[in-house]
């Protein structure tokens, strides 16, 4: 399970930013019979699951939706906060789901994603990218940027980051695509700082 204080960290950033709308529109994404998230302010909650029994039995949401995150058409730019935990682990396209949570967000808005792993590194690119071939290129490019991120990360925050997603947008829609070798790529860039620094000192 995520690790609870992060998430409670999280709810007082939003807690403190001002210009966070009364009242917020929230979706949290897998919520299941119950809510992982408790969000002290006024808020309207969308919540979305597979699982038909399991959203009957939520009455801490006031709308519910039946579907898949993979593949249910999020409405775009709709909510101020979207939080997804303890879910993406359980999925087999786990990153359909970040781009469609990703669309859904307002822009200025939250996206929470917490799990058992870690945190998720997830990075807009504005490139021109048509085919799957194009796609392969940039994120071969933007590879050790991705890993520069979650190495941060990781040392400001002292959690791990389990995944880093580059999500592509488009005119037809965003397509995400994931650092495969995240640890790898941290190494490598563990690697290139130490060097940098040795030759800084000679």
């Amino acid at each position: 399970m995520a690790d609870a204080r992060f998430i409670t960290e999280a709810v007082q950033i939003l807690m403190r930013d001002p210009a966070l709308p009364k009242p917020a529109m929230v979706l949290e994404a897998g919520c299941g019979s119950t809510s992982d998230v408790y969000l002290p302010f006024e808020k309207k909650v969308v919540g979305i699951d597979i699982d038909a029994e399991q959203l009957k039995h939520n009455d801490r949401i006031d709308a519910k939706i039946q579907g898949d995150l993979q593949t249910y058409e999020l409405p775009q730019d709709m909510f101020d906060i979207v939080a997804c935990v303890d879910v993406l682990e359980h999925l087999p396209f786990p990153e359909k789901a970040v781009a469609n949570l990703i669309r859904s967000v307002k822009p200025g808005g939250y996206l929470l994603i917490a799990g058992p792993d870690g945190y998720v590194v997830v990075d807009y690119k504005t490139d021109a990218v048509v085919t799957d071939a194009d796609l392969d290129r940039a994120v071969h490019r933007y590879r050790l940027q991705g890993a520069t991120y979650a190495l941060a990360v990781h040392r400001a925050l002292g959690v791990p980051v389990a995944r880093c997603v580059f999500l592509f947008l488009r005119v037809d829609g965003a397509v995400a695509r994931e650092v495969h070798d995240l640890d790898d790529a941290m190494g490598e860039v563990e690697a290139l700082v130490v060097k940098s620094d040795l030759s800084g000192r000679g």
